[in-house]
């Protein structure tokens, strides 16, 4: 647990130098997880839905391609969301390791530079930062849609517009941007304090 305490200590007294170096990216890398998730709950709302109930009134899968409609803005959205989510998360694990290195330097004295056993739990922490992030993403895009559909159906039986059932307001789709941006911003700090920690271990061992 020493080193837990150590890297926790050593991000509270670097924490300005992490935030001048690192907010830029880890701040495009949260809008593109919000991007994202925005486009995958409107394909999961508008496509993926219709299509499960269009299947359970006995339509074959094979005919819904023909009367499935189409998404585009959600579509556009996924596809630009795809391309940031891969640009942004190598750019901020670059980032990362740059200013983890360059502290870690600072404080022993040492020149910035990156040893074989560096460069490889820095490609541990990427996966990790990865794994966790696509797991961030289902929670948005599933947990959170499934929880406001809830809502809608409730309010829907309620007031007794059943017909209403699939509106979606727009409070939810912001609730899933801002979640997610806000989530994966948290889910950066804790990634970067994981690797402050594999440093620490490295060094005292």
């Amino acid at each position: 647990m020493k080193e837990f305490e150590c890297a926790l200590r050593f991000l509270e007294g670097n924490s300005r130098l992490f935030v001048r170096q690192l907010w830029r990216s880890y701040t495009a890398f949260a809008g593109a997880a919000g991007v994202l998730a925005l486009g995958l709950a409107r394909l999961f709302y508008y496509m993926f839905m219709p299509g499960l109930m269009l299947h359970g009134e006995g339509l074959p899968w094979q005919a819904l391609a023909a009367v499935l409609p189409i998404d585009g803005f959600g579509v556009g959205l996924t596809l630009i969301g795809l391309c940031l989510f891969g640009w942004c998360a190598l750019r901020a694990h670059r980032r990362t390791v740059r200013a983890t290195t360059d502290a870690l330097a600072a404080a022993v004295g040492e020149t910035t530079s990156e040893s074989a056993p560096e460069l490889t739990r820095s490609k541990r922490a990427a996966l990790l930062t990865l794994t966790l992030a696509l797991g961030l993403l289902v929670v948005s895009v599933l947990v959170l849609p499934l929880l406001t559909l809830g809502l809608s159906l409730a309010v829907s039986a309620l007031s007794g517009m059943m017909e209403e059932v699939l509106s979606v307001p727009t409070w939810s789709w912001a609730a899933v941007v801002v979640f997610s941006a806000l989530g994966m911003l948290a889910l950066q700090v804790f990634t970067l304090y994981l690797r402050l920690v594999f440093h620490v271990h490295h060094r005292q061992s």
